[in-house]
């Protein structure tokens, strides 16, 4: 079948997306005929002068909350994302996918009814971390799309594409999917599928992406999927059911191909950590030192004691210039109520020593989580101070309520109320930690940062931008 893959705004600029990279390898090798479209960086080079911050971090609600982007975004962002239509016309797909996303729910609901009406025979189908039960079965029922792939997308692309090619009347259940029949608007929803083995995956493909369009010159990879901690406040392991990871032979091989085939010798790691399982990590780091792959590499870690000065020293000389933190609080009060399962003093050493190993740190942290009280809030910024030389940037965000987040399906026990769709519309029973105060605390840790001379959140630039660092 010939199928189309489009990347919708809003996402980041820097580099080309990971994910539809990895379903348009999958689907290939079922001979279909693939396009690639991103047109997110397309939509950004059109706006980035008119609008240069829609695409920053603290644009956020002006892409997930729809009157939002009605007021600021509509007028601008729909015109260019209807050029797609354009572009159908000249490839004549058979099926289009989106990836879809929270910041992008408005601009591919829209295209997708002009789509609908305008090219009824075309397949759509819709996938990404905001295709989620709920919301799956709706857009399917609402007739945004034929097929909405829930959870990861590689085998469940396949088996759509395999069952619209044998022209069967009604749908059947495929596991991760809901499907609907047109002629007699059944929908079936498929079991739930078993998570992907990720050393059975083809490598992505991003020979369809104009990498010259990204603001730079560098590949995403993947070393694993999902997460070894259940943090409350984070959506990764969730979605991802279980931590699964690769060889270390496997990643050193993609990443070797990826330098001979693209001639891009700079990597960013879209794990939820690298460092989920050591054996891995020591293995590839000595296998990149063993073969001499002259490399860029970076990505994030968590604070685990075991990122001792000689590991940290290893993964210097094997070309690792940055390590993103999940510091999230120097409170151990507010690191235990989010089951970080690092202690605040073993944080502090692991940042010391990868400074000392010549590896730029970076920090995220979060202000305003649950039963966060003033003391806490000082904790944290005591400890930003201790390493006010030792790290780059500080990453700082208040406390969301994503759906699937252990925080959200347990609100009562932190005491929440939500009062609004977005993640940041929640206050406490007692109205001591609401929007406006988390609002303060942010205001205040991005002050206090800035006057300790820590780079501060790049909330003016695009939203991946956090990996950016001096070279």
């Amino acid at each position: 079948m010939k199928v189309m893959l489009v990347m919708p705004p809003n996402w980041g600029v820097e580099m080309p997306p990971l994910g539809v990279s990895y379903i348009a390898a999958s689907i290939q090798n079922d001979h279909h005929e693939v396009t690639v479209l991103d047109y997110n960086i397309k939509i950004w080079h059109e706006l980035k002068e008119k609008i240069p911050l829609a695409w920053a971090m603290d644009s956020f609600e002006q892409w997930t909350e729809e009157d939002l982007y009605e007021k600021y975004l509509a007028d601008k962002i729909d015109p260019l994302f209807q050029k797609l239509l354009n572009d159908i016309i000249r490839v004549n797909p058979e099926v289009i996918g989106f990836s879809h996303f929270m910041t992008s729910v408005h601009p591919v609901e829209r295209i997708c009814k002009k789509i609908r009406r305008l090219f009824p025979k075309l397949k759509i189908i819709l996938g990404g971390p905001q295709v989620r039960d709920e919301y799956a079965e709706k857009i399917v029922r609402l007739g945004f799309c034929d097929a909405a792939v829930i959870g990861e997308g590689e085998a469940t692309t396949r088996e759509i594409l395999k069952f619209w090619e044998g022209g069967e009347k009604l749908p059947r259940p495929i596991a991760g999917a809901v499907l609907r029949g047109y002629e007699t608007g059944t929908i079936i929803k498929g079991k739930d599928r078993p998570a992907v083995e990720m050393n059975d995956l083809s490598f992505p493909d991003f020979s369809k992406f104009d990498l010259g369009q990204y603001m730079v010159r560098s590949l995403p990879f993947s070393m694993s999927r999902g997460c070894v901690k259940r943090c409350t406040f984070c959506a990764e392991a969730p979605f991802w059911k279980r931590f699964r990871v690769r060889t270390a032979r496997s990643i050193f091989l993609e990443l070797k191909e990826a330098k001979e085939k693209y001639g891009i010798d700079n990597f960013l790691s879209h794990d939820s950590l690298m460092n989920g399982n050591f054996e891995v990590l020591e293995e590839l780091v000595n296998m990149i030192i063993e073969e001499n792959l002259k490399i860029n590499w970076h990505g994030m870690c968590r604070l685990d004691k075991r990122m001792n000065l000689d590991i940290l020293r290893r993964m210097k000389r094997a070309g690792c210039s940055l390590i993103s933190f999940g510091l999230e609080s120097g409170s151990q009060k507010i690191a235990d109520m989010m089951k970080k399962g690092v202690q605040v003093d073993d944080a502090l050493q692991v940042i010391r020593d990868t400074h000392k190993a010549g590896i730029v740190a970076n920090v995220f942290i979060i202000v305003g989580f649950p039963r966060e009280n003033w003391i806490d809030f000082t904790k944290t910024m005591l400890f930003l101070y201790k390493i006010r030389n030792e790290i780059f940037l500080a990453n700082v965000s208040d406390a969301g309520l994503m759906e699937g987040t252990p925080m959200d399906l347990r609100k009562k026990q932190f005491g929440i109320v939500e009062n609004s769709k977005f993640a940041g519309g929640w206050h406490d029973r007692f109205y001591l930690n609401t929007i406006i105060h988390r609002k303060f605390k942010l205001w205040l840790m991005r002050k206090f940062i800035k006057s300790i001379h820590i780079s501060e959140n790049k909330t003016s630039l695009p939203i991946d931008t956090m990996f950016e660092f001096p070279v």
